[in-house]
């Protein structure tokens, strides 16, 4: 499994490859920066995920210091979903 943490507004955003040179973001580390509730976010992007017939949002197994954990990834385009759900200016 291959990992990368890029920084966007001094927030570490975690990537996953789930296929070769196809990178998913951490959702939470996507919605923290944007101050938006993770939940909210992931119900959104499933009924999105319908709407357009593909993949959006994910489960995959990661280490976190907590061990391993199955954490919720978003696809290029469920980041921009997430990020026109956020009224902060950044977004």
């Amino acid at each position: 499994m291959n990992i990368k943490v890029e920084r966007w507004n001094d927030h570490e955003i975690r990537f996953v490859e789930v296929e070769p040179s196809e990178w998913w973001a951490v959702l939470a580390d996507v919605t923290k920066p944007l101050e938006l509730q993770n939940s909210s976010v992931a119900r959104r992007l499933r009924a999105v995920a319908k709407q357009v017939k593909k993949d959006v949002i994910s489960k995959h197994p990661l280490l976190t210091t907590g061990g391993k954990q199955e954490m919720l990834i978003v696809s290029e385009y469920g980041i921009y979903e997430a990020v026109t759900q956020s009224r902060k200016e950044e977004a």
